[in-house]
């Protein structure tokens, strides 16, 4: 890991491994990759995506089955029986002594505990757990943001601030915030026009007369106000 850049966080090491296997996406590219390609082995092994590399990046076996890999495709990608997620200080095993996702969940361990014992972002949203509840075990938004839509993470109570990092402004308006919520986060009039809101929708956002004339919009509600008198 260390000829990734020591000071690098556990993402950004990852985007790293992805990229320097040509995976110009980064991680977030190579989970979809790995999630569909569970009858296909060899599409992985063709992307530099072995078990060692896959291990690395987070994929213990356990987790592989969880997505779909049979035993012959784990083989085929050099997995071997005796690679099970470390329990470290986690004391609830299953009756093969492994640590279950579900079981790592419901005794209530956090984002720390249930990332050592070998399970990504990505598990636990292909086992069924929402965004809301991730996010109340201490994964944190960039972590989310892999694997949950924008809806989902609104739902979660995250605001569009912190999402327009993650996400485009079209995500973000097809996830359900409104043009005042475009404004107050600091989109320009014409960002918002680009994104199709209404003008009328745009002229109620709290933007100022100058930014509107600047626009065409302030002259527009000035000749209807005149046609109404």
């Amino acid at each position: 890991m260390e000829m990734y850049g020591k000071d690098a966080t556990p993402e950004e090491m990852r985007d790293r491994i992805c990229r320097s296997k040509g995976i110009l996406g980064g991680f977030r590219t190579a989970h979809n990759i790995i999630a569909r390609s569970t009858k296909d082995p060899q599409k992985l092994m063709k992307k530099g995506l072995d078990a060692e590399t896959l291990q690395t990046l987070g994929y213990t076996m356990q987790g592989m089955k969880a997505l779909g890999y049979s035993d012959a495709s784990l083989g085929v990608l050099g997995y071997i029986e005796q690679d099970t997620p470390s329990s470290q200080t986690i004391s609830t095993e299953d009756s093969k002594g492994e640590v279950g996702l579900q079981e790592l969940i419901e005794s209530g361990q956090n984002a720390g505990k249930i990332q050592s014992a070998g399970y990504t972002i990505h598990h636990c949203k292909a086992a069924g757990y929402e965004a809301r509840e991730m996010a109340g075990l201490g994964f944190e938004l960039h972590q989310l943001a892999q694997v949950y839509s924008p809806s989902h993470l609104r739902s979660a109570g995250f605001g569009i601030i912190e999402l327009k990092t993650h996400f485009d402004g079209a995500e973000l308006r097809g996830s359900g915030f409104t043009s005042k919520d475009f404004k107050n986060a600091g989109y320009t009039v014409r960002e918002l026009l680009n994104l199709g809101f209404p003008e009328n929708h745009v002229r109620t956002a709290g933007y100022s007369n100058n930014e509107l004339a600047q626009e065409g919009l302030m002259r527009q509600t000035v000749d209807r106000v005149r046609g109404s008198i």
